[in-house]
């Protein structure tokens, strides 16, 4: 068996910069989109329309003949974009109507606490530098949350643990989408996740009995819809390519600086103010990343060392 070729430090910067920033405005724009659409409905036109996009895309530059995978690598891509699409977006959509959407970007990147973990319980050792980085990530990621000074309501809270729940499930997909078989074109398995996705979507809008009326929906808010369906195939891309191809807690960095671009994105368009507590979270949650990237590449650096 040949091994895959080492990914160049462009292509997982490109890829990393592409999550960081995309999925970091992903919260304002459901923020905005389920103002005045059904959450469900909203994320299940967002996905199967990404979904159908990508589809063309590939048909269009690789041929339709590309989408023809054997059943076993459809399942497989129909389950991750249950669990990581249906569960891990669906959670955070339902849960921002009462979270704020800084709060949820701050409850999703506990995603590398997660992996870290997974990782550990199937016995491998993260270098201490991960370790570290994951401690004064989610440091920072506490001085980030407390300046919100806002009421812990019973919805608020609930409804945080639904978003932390999503994540941990939208991070055991993760974890094992190395280890299943799925298609080799990582542009055919966004196309799979993403259109079966956006159908458990809308099953669970209709298990949940959304009374979705389109005379009430804003253009406020469908433009923000057409926005997350373009953002979907861009940045769910990149993600789907960095799980493939680097250890998963370096692709759960992401969660990391999301919550910076979220918080920014609430000052410059939801006028939520910023402090230096704000501030001063935020650098250590970039420290945390920095850390977090350090040891991935010294632990892969002594791994082929010893051998």
């Amino acid at each position: 068996m040949t091994s895959r070729p080492a990914p160049t430090r462009a292509l997982v910067g490109t890829n990393l910069a592409i999550v960081y920033i995309i999925w970091g405005s992903t919260y304002l724009g459901i923020a905005v989109a389920i103002e005045t659409a059904q959450p469900m409905w909203a994320m299940g036109v967002r996905v199967t329309g990404a979904g159908l996009l990508m589809t063309l895309v590939v048909a269009i530059f690789k041929g339709p003949r590309v989408l023809k995978v054997p059943l076993r690598e459809a399942v497989s891509g129909a389950g991750l974009g249950l669990v990581m699409l249906t569960a891990g977006i669906g959670s955070v959509a339902m849960g921002e109507r009462y979270v704020p959407i800084g709060v949820a970007a701050l409850l999703v990147a506990t995603g590398p606490l997660w992996g870290v973990l997974f990782r550990t319980v199937t016995g491998d050792r993260p270098h201490a530098f991960t370790w570290i980085g994951v401690a004064v990530g989610l440091l920072g990621l506490v001085m980030l949350l407390r300046p919100t000074g806002e009421g812990m309501s019973v919805d608020r809270i609930t409804w945080s643990l639904v978003i932390l729940c999503g994540q941990v499930i939208w991070t055991l997909g993760s974890f094992m989408a190395p280890k299943m078989t799925l298609p080799r074109d990582p542009l055919v398995l966004v196309a799979y996740e993403m259109t079966f996705g956006g159908v458990f979507f809308f099953l669970w809008s209709r298990l949940l009995h959304e009374n979705v009326d389109l005379s009430v929906i804003s253009t406020r808010s469908w433009v923000a819809i057409l926005y997350l369906t373009t953002a979907g195939v861009v940045g769910y891309t990149g993600f789907t390519w960095l799980i493939t191809h680097v250890p998963l807690s370096l692709a759960m960095t992401y969660a990391y600086v999301n919550p910076v671009v979220a918080l920014f994105l609430g000052w410059l368009v939801l006028q939520q103010q910023i402090t230096l507590a704000l501030v001063l979270g935020g650098a250590l949650t970039l420290a945390g990343v920095a850390l977090v990237v350090t040891g991935e590449r010294t632990g892969a650096r002594m791994k082929v060392e010893s051998q």
